[in-house]
């Protein structure tokens, strides 16, 4: 394989990668369990990484 064919598997794989990690069904699981545990601040933190995760991953596309 050339270097064009590695980078372009490598470029696959980490699609493939971030949008299984950013499913709507993972997504909704995590903001569902930290919002039954009722704790605000918590919450907040959970959502504010979930975001940042979400606009870390999409930069890297």
């Amino acid at each position: 394989m050339n270097n064009l064919e590695n980078q372009a598997i490598l470029l696959g794989a980490k699609l493939t990668e971030i949008a299984i990690r950013n499913t709507t069904e993972t997504i909704i699981n995590k903001v569902s369990a930290v919002k039954a545990k009722k704790d605000d601040k918590e919450t907040i933190n959970v959502l504010e990484e979930i975001i940042n995760d979400l606009i870390k991953d999409k930069n890297d596309l």
